[in-house]
């Protein structure tokens, strides 16, 4: 049996951007994949890997969307990027909640709250990166992940990366854009 591989990507800014050139993603459908995405990560599924999302979605605890639009925008996402399986977000500030969303046909299901992982809770308080919380989160859902990688724009991505304990490399160097 093959070990799991799985590449982590956060979202914003590292594989997709405001269609409306906002500088936020404002509505689910407010989503366009940057450059090279599509591609890039068709080659690692062809390769046997398997494709989650790890974002923090301060817009909630902030009040700028609603938990419902947040989780109709990850849906949207994984229908624009058929490639990638699941997503996980943390929605406050503190890092007690990670929500687990997959894509289905309706809004209802397709999505599940982990508070804590489930299986271990000591990732409470966790989730926000620059914490591991999330990272290790997907890593338990696929499987035991044996290999992964994670894929990032900003500080707090690479420390998450540290503190998880697995390798980091920048959207613009592993997407291969300027």
């Amino acid at each position: 049996m093959n070990a799991t591989r799985l590449l982590i990507c956060d979202k914003d800014g590292t594989l997709v951007s405001p269609a409306s050139a906002a500088k936020f993603v404002g509505e689910p459908w407010d989503q366009k994949p940057l450059p090279a995405v599509e591609g890039r990560l068709a080659e690692y599924v062809d390769n046997g890997w398997e494709i989650a999302i790890a974002s923090n979605q301060a817009g909630i605890a902030a009040g700028h969307k609603s938990l419902e639009n947040c989780i109709l925008e990850m849906k949207f996402c994984l229908k624009l990027i058929p490639t990638i399986q699941e997503a996980y977000f943390c929605p406050d500030f503190d890092g007690n909640e990670c929500w687990q969303v997959w894509d289905t046909c309706t809004e209802s299901e397709g999505h599940r709250i982990l508070h804590g992982g489930s299986t271990n809770p000591e990732l409470r308080g966790l989730f926000r990166k620059p914490n591991p919380g999330m990272l290790l989160a997907a890593m338990e859902n696929f499987r035991g992940a044996e290999e992964v990688l994670y894929i990032g724009d900003r500080p707090e991505d690479e420390a998450a990366a540290l503190a998880a304990n697995i390798p980091f490399l920048w959207a613009n160097d592993f997407f291969g854009v300027a």
